[in-house]
């Protein structure tokens, strides 16, 4: 298992292995790790479009449109606590992991806060 650190506000796209993920803020202060990858055309998630009532994301590329829970299902098992997000990867301990700073438009909607 690759248990993995991150700050909330900052490390808001990171790569494991080879594969991106983005924090996307949920009501009530809870963060999603979710796979930078549409389920249904590869589309990149974080670039989606916000429906502020429901949460819901809608990929950028073909429309195709996710309600919260579905992206929880996807999302990778963490927790946050404070201003730091743990996940937990079913991958090796010593997977490289990059992070870096990224705009999540995905996560645009003020209403959620």
């Amino acid at each position: 298992m690759l248990i993995v650190e991150m700050d909330s506000g900052s490390d808001t796209y990171l790569t494991v292995g080879e594969t991106p993920y983005f924090l996307l803020k949920a009501a009530r202060n809870r963060v999603l790790v979710c796979p930078d990858r549409c389920p249904h055309r590869g589309g990149p998630l974080h670039l989606g479009r916000r429906d502020c009532q429901t949460g819901a994301l809608t990929c950028p590329w073909h429309e195709a449109t996710y309600p919260l829970p579905a992206l929880a299902r996807l999302s990778v098992p963490a927790v946050t606590r404070g201003g730091t997000t743990t996940a937990v990867f079913d991958l090796p301990p010593d997977t490289p992991v990059y992070r870096r700073p990224r705009r999540i438009t995905a996560n645009d909607c003020r209403e959620l806060e």
